[in-house]
């Protein structure tokens, strides 16, 4: 069982272990999308947009992922 748990983890965690969302807010979805864009840029990751909603504003949440 300590070594299941053990494989787990060195598996797992490095993945979890980065696993960070950001959001955006603005007028457009087009805008939304170019911040999400360039916070991605500033950290030197990539991103996958996984919702978006819109009621005044258009807010958009992205998760991250190593390059």
């Amino acid at each position: 069982m300590k070594k299941l748990a053990l494989i787990f983890s060195l598996v797992f965690l490095p993945f979890s272990a980065f696993a960070e969302s950001i959001t955006a807010t603005a007028s457009t979805l087009n805008e939304a999308e170019n911040i999400i864009c360039a916070k991605a840029e500033k950290l030197g990751v990539e991103y996958v947009i996984t919702g978006a909603r819109y009621k005044n504003n258009v807010y958009v949440i992205a998760r991250l992922i190593k390059k």
